[in-house]
């Protein structure tokens, strides 16, 4: 089951169970062991379900609240997923598409790790290289590298030819 929250500045549209909200607040209910991606750059939280494989046909609840206020981005999303804890290689792809989340453990209600993510200064064999003509994309047996050439917005330079990928080239990948 995935829950959807929208959060807007004019009115506020709940779609799930498991929320308390007063006019100045909103509370989404814990979850018992999991993870909660926190502080995910605001609009991206379906993009993040998306590179996580998740589809809506796990076994246990997901949570996602898009456009959230927060004290430090302003805006931000939040997905929980009951029953899961993230592998590194699924942070670094998260780490593609929102530099600025944090990653909690969550066992027994209560936050056991949290971690910052952060953008490896090399990514390997997470993306391909979308130049068709580029060696990675051929039948040798290379395996896709890239550097980060730019965070903000982020630009990646393939270590094969040069390309330079673009954060909405990432994302159609997944």
């Amino acid at each position: 089951m995935i829950k959807v929250f929208y959060v807007g500045s004019q009115h506020k549209r709940l779609l799930g169970q498991g929320i308390q909200m007063t006019e100045t607040e909103l509370r989404v209910s814990k979850i018992k062991n999991g993870t909660v991606i926190d502080h995910i750059t605001n609009g991206h939280a379906l993009d993040v379900v998306k590179i996580l494989g998740i589809t809506g046909k796990e076994e246990g609840p997901i949570t996602i609240a898009i456009n959230v206020p927060s004290r430090r981005l302003k805006r931000k999303d939040i997905v929980k997923i009951e029953g899961r804890e993230l592998k590194p290689q699924e942070v670094h792809r998260i780490a593609l598409i929102a530099p600025h989340a944090s990653i909690n453990i969550i066992r027994d209600y209560k936050v056991v790790r949290k971690e910052e993510v952060k953008l490896p200064k090399v990514i390997d064999n997470i993306i391909k290289c979308t130049n068709p003509a580029c060696v990675s994309n051929s039948n040798e047996p290379v395996k896709a590298k890239f550097y980060v050439d730019c965070d903000e917005p982020l630009l990646l330079k393939c270590h094969y030819c040069g390309y330079i990928v673009e954060k909405k080239d990432i994302v159609q990948q997944f």
